[in-house]
């Protein structure tokens, strides 16, 4: 990596999505407080990847959870920089604050990768409505379109329900997980 006084760590937002809270700690534990850091969030991890290769950020922050995490590791442009293990907020089903759900069919927002939590948090609750269950780019995104009213639960980590004034519904905890940093080759 050049010698530089600024960092430009980049990965998944919106604001306090997990990953954002990954790239932080990884500042706080392995980058010297001699160096400025600017963290870029961005709305997939393919415009993460996309902004590495182009050289706008010098490391990308990816969770292991990605489903595509392989357009990373094996692509010659990139190099692996560090692996280390960052546990998540703690997640869990948040709603809108004094939301009913009684004989309804709820709509269920979450990002793919913690999606199996949902049948979980759900039986915890002795749940017995029918729900649907819409994909989108970030668990912060969830907890937004839940403030906004157009879904009923997010499945969500606790910043981004704090963030969006949601209560919890059904509370999972930290996902213990991996994460790695990827530079440009090149750099």
């Amino acid at each position: 990596m050049k010698k530089q006084s600024t960092i430009i760590l980049g990965t998944l937002g919106p604001e306090k999505s997990s990953s954002e809270a990954a790239a932080y700690h990884y500042y706080s534990k392995f980058i010297t407080r001699k160096m400025r850091v600017d963290i870029h969030l961005y709305a997939t991890f393919d415009s993460v990847l996309d902004n590495l290769i182009a050289g706008n950020i010098d490391l990308a922050i990816i969770p292991h959870a990605y489903e595509k995490i392989n357009h990373f590791y094996i692509n010659p442009a990139l190099k692996l920089k560090k692996i280390f293990a960052y546990s998540t907020p703690p997640y869990g089903l948040y709603k809108k604050i004094g939301t009913d759900f009684l004989n309804k069919v709820c709509q269920v927002v979450s990002h793919p990768a913690p999606v199996l939590l949902v049948d979980y948090l759900l039986k915890q609750k002795s749940w017995r409505n029918k729900y649907k269950l819409e994909f989108v780019n970030s668990t912060s995104i969830a907890a937004q379109l839940v403030y906004n009213e157009l879904a009923d639960l997010a499945l969500t980590n606790e910043r981004a329900a704090k963030k969006y004034m949601l209560e919890p519904f059904s509370v999972y905890g930290e996902i213990e997980m991996g994460w790695s940093a990827f530079s440009n080759r090149e750099v």
